[in-house]
């Protein structure tokens, strides 16, 4: 199906209350973006349908930066409802290990 449709569709549910408006989009993306595309509530998946590599997405707590997490690593994670994937988090305890 057309995305253009698709996202009309979903504009549409969320605009009647059949769906709830999602927190954050996923897009998947063949490039990384460049910093000033990226827009809130919006992460970026770099990646293929079957390999997804580095999530990029704006900072929680300060709008203005950019987050880029690898989602190649051994990193914590929390769930998230697209297709049962996770996006990996990087805190500090992954610092100095090279993930």
């Amino acid at each position: 199906m057309a995305e253009w449709l698709v996202a009309a569709i979903r504009r549409l549910l969320i605009a009647i209350g059949l769906v709830a408006k999602p927190q954050y989009l996923f897009r998947l993306v063949g490039e990384h973006p460049v910093d000033d595309e990226i827009e809130d509530g919006a992460v970026y998946v770099v990646g293929g349908k079957d390999y997804q590599k580095w999530a990029y997405f704006r900072c929680l707590t300060d709008r203005s930066e950019m987050t880029m997490q690898n989602l190649g690593g051994s990193c914590a994670s929390w769930p998230t409802s697209v297709a049962g994937s996770a996006i990996a988090v990087c805190t500090s305890c992954c610092a100095g290990r090279g993930s």
